[in-house]
């Protein structure tokens, strides 16, 4: 009868390569798990109150141009609200950036230290 592969010695079975991966400990594994659901949820968050911020100011900006009189009223509300966005989505994009940013730089470490044997995150 042919042997069956196995991970780990002497039948460990928590010695899989994902355990293995972080420093062979399943505490390290679901530590790092739950540190990217918080960074996913806090990008969603971020993410999605930008869009609700920008719904909204792109109706008012509706609004105005509904109401406007003339040709170059109607100009400058969109001028406006042209620079308005960019300079909302540029800050987005740095605010959403810091987030990506902060949670590889924190995953690299844990990653690091689970390699060296340090402590369990």
């Amino acid at each position: 009868m042919a042997k069956h592969a196995t991970y780990g010695e002497a039948g460990d079975l928590m010695a899989t390569p994902l355990t293995k991966a972080f420093g062979g400990s399943m505490t390290n594994a679901v530590a790092v798990g739950e540190a990217c659901t918080k960074t996913w949820l806090e990008w969603q968050e971020e993410w999605l109150g930008f869009v609700g911020a920008r719904l909204k100011s792109d109706v008012e900006a509706q609004k105005c141009l509904a109401e406007c009189e003339n040709l170059s009223d109607a100009a400058k509300i969109q001028q406006d609200w042209l620079a308005t966005a960019g300079r909302a989505y540029f800050e987005e994009a740095g605010k959403l950036m810091q987030i990506t940013t902060r949670a590889a730089r924190d995953g690299f470490a844990r990653l690091q230290d689970a390699g060296k044997g340090g402590p369990e995150v």
